[in-house]
């Protein structure tokens, strides 16, 4: 009778396991971050020129979107940032950009767009975080993951004035590595995502941590869905030397989201 209870336990727990394995989740949200620029950038060969000095850059805020998808096998994040910043200057110096030269004392308008789309393909460690709830007793759940990310950014760095214009338009696409931290306490979560690669001249690293509060549940059938609110950080550190565009880039700042999630 005693070994039948400890089979039954086992088998029960398995099919939890099983279901919450197979269960399907949606996650979207949106909300604003503020993006603080520093760095340089040249193009076709001019000379570095200082985002915040030269160019005159300043903070910008923006929305950000966010969308994540947990399918049965697999699973995939879905992230949108808008980023722009424009400038005015006098500067001191003859400087050129895309083979053109901009003399000193003549003012000029610049801006810099990097608009950019990741496609997040990636798997949780299997029963970890049902491993880590029962240990806990339903207090506490740890998710580790690992995938792959597609970024998009269509670049666009523009200098001008009413004589002289050069531009650099190139969309690029570049393969990232993903790993992915998320600790369930109660109502809050702790959650970690880097982004990253390194080859040759050019590095691309994305990082993004953030508290989240789940503020009310919603009455919807067959599923557990709410509300919830977060707020963290988001670094980014971009060297690229490709397109006849080289430039060391820094984008960072606080980022805040209000949000909704189904799981079924």
């Amino acid at each position: 009778m005693k070994k039948l209870s400890v089979l039954l336990a086992v088998c029960l727990f398995l099919l939890s396991t099983t279901v919450k394995t197979w269960a399907l989740g949606i996650e979207v949200a949106g909300g604003w971050f503020h993006q603080a620029p520093d760095g340089d950038i040249s193009y076709e060969g001019g000379d570095t020129l200082s985002l915040k000095d030269v160019l005159n850059f300043d903070s910008q805020n923006k929305y950000m979107l966010r969308a994540d998808i947990d399918l049965p096998l697999i699973n995939f994040k879905v992230i949108y940032t808008p980023v722009k910043f424009e400038g005015s200057n006098t500067w001191t110096k003859n400087f050129t950009f895309g083979g053109k030269t901009f003399t000193a004392g003549n003012s000029f308008n610049s801006y810099l767009e990097m608009n950019q789309l990741d496609l997040t393909v990636y798997w949780g460690i299997p029963l970890l975080k049902t491993v880590t709830k029962v240990a806990t007793l339903g207090l506490s759940g740890i998710d580790i993951q690992f995938g792959i990310n597609v970024k998009q950014i269509k670049f666009d760095a523009k200098i001008y004035n009413s004589t002289v214009s050069a531009e650099a338009k190139p969309t690029l696409y570049i393969p990232m590595l993903y790993g992915g931290l998320n600790i369930d306490i109660w109502n809050f979560s702790l959650i970690g995502e880097v982004r990253g690669i390194s080859y040759q001249s050019n590095h691309y690293y994305d990082i993004l941590g953030l508290v989240k509060l789940r503020i009310f549940s919603l009455p919807l059938p067959f599923s557990s869905s709410g509300i919830f609110i977060d707020g963290g950080y988001r670094y980014q550190d971009i060297k690229l030397d490709t397109h006849d565009i080289k430039g060391s880039l820094k984008i960072s700042g606080p980022v805040a989201e209000i949000g909704a999630e189904v799981k079924f």
